[in-house]
């Protein structure tokens, strides 16, 4: 008899370890905002909320009336409804705000964990506290403070978007084109590249447009030429790529005239991944949403099959997208709730991909 009790038991152990490890997400039910382990499953957390985002470090914020406040996963009020903007925690600090009077406008500032005000309410930007900085918009200048509020990069930037460090540098958005920074405030690249992604081993990769007369899968044109600069602005891999990866454990991938290859930090190719098909060509289709941000961090995309093969999100290149569910964090995009966003997805014709409902992007109708 003991040994037919031992195995439910263990079962019933798996689905209570199982349970506890899933994530409350924000669901829309009659008219208000609650929480539930799934979009259509039973509310844990019931819906009085007039707005809600998604729980990161325990917090989530949400809307009663016109104010934000913070609430724990038992529904617990643990930061009281005072703000006019909230977002969610990251590393332990997160952006509030208060209205100038203008619809969409606001004064931001940063408050910890316990609703302490750290950085007061009054730039006109913030960015999230990476490796010690906080990069501050005050009119069409932007500048680095630290936790203290001190300034330690100066408003010299000629923009009004903010910008994160990542491994040592920040890329700068001036006017449509990036340059990088150091700590220092120091630019080691001027502004002339058309597209870039943060620092990841001692490598940035980096675009330029390009008139070469190729296209992509869908039929549009290839616009970006693609390489890399290391961190002390060169240009060490020239922008000759269709398309690349970050580097990974030393190597990176690279794509060319139908070839895809793995290069190393030099330029050099180590291997040759994939060949063209010289009697097989693949058919792809695309679908583009378009619609606006609405405070939540991530958009998900259903790739059923796989069979997505380039996502680009307000004609940014989104890198990792060999999952059956494609997640798109926005939270890096600095964007305020309203801004325009445009989803394209280009995928092998025939496949199946859906939009995730309850995501970052409210689709136009």
């Amino acid at each position: 008899m003991k040994k037919l009790f031992a195995i439910p038991l263990i079962l019933l152990s798996f689905v209570t370890v199982s349970y506890a490890q899933e994530k409350l997400i924000p669901v829309h039910r009659d008219v208000k905002y609650g929480y539930a382990f799934s979009e259509d499953g039973p509310l844990i957390l019931p819906a009085r909320y007039d707005d809600a985002l998604y729980f990161e470090e325990g917090l989530a914020p949400v809307k009663m009336g016109e104010k934000w406040g913070y609430i724990n996963e038992q529904g617990a009020t643990v930061i009281s409804f005072k703000y006019d903007y909230a977002n969610i925690f990251t590393d332990g600090y997160a952006l509030v705000g208060t209205s100038t009077g203008t619809w969409g406008k606001y004064k931001y500032g940063l408050i910890n964990k316990s609703g302490v005000l750290v950085v007061p309410m009054k730039y006109d930007g913030l960015g999230d506290v990476e490796e010690g900085l906080i990069s501050v918009v005050v009119g069409d200048k932007m500048g680095f403070m630290n936790i203290k509020g001190v300034m330690v990069i100066p408003l010299k930037f000629n923009t009004d978007q903010n910008a994160d460090f990542a491994g040592g540098f920040a890329k700068i958005n001036i006017g449509k084109k990036f340059e990088f920074i150091d700590k220092t405030g120091k630019v080691i690249t001027p502004a002339k590249y058309s597209a870039a992604t943060d620092f990841k081993e001692g490598m940035a990769v980096v675009g330029v447009d390009t008139n070469w007369n190729k296209k992509t899968g869908d039929g549009s044109k290839e616009t970006t030429a693609w390489g890399f600069i290391n961190q002390t602005g060169q240009e060490v891999i020239p922008c000759k790529y269709e398309n690349v990866s970050s580097f990974d454990n030393g190597f990176a991938d690279a794509y060319l005239d139908g070839y895809k290859f793995k290069i190393d930090k030099t330029g050099k190719i180590t291997d040759t991944l994939q060949k063209p098909a010289p009697r097989r060509v693949l058919v792809l289709d695309s679908t583009i949403y378009k619609g606006t941000y609405n405070g939540r961090p991530i958009i998900t995309l259903n790739n059923t099959g796989y069979c997505v093969q380039k996502v680009t999100i307000n004609d940014e290149p989104v890198s990792d997208i060999y999952h059956d569910l494609i997640s798109i964090t926005l939270t890096k995009m600095k964007l305020k709730k309203g801004a325009p966003l445009t989803l394209k997805v280009v995928y092998k014709k025939g496949g199946s991909i859906r939009l995730a409902p309850n995501g970052g992007m409210d689709v136009s109708k």
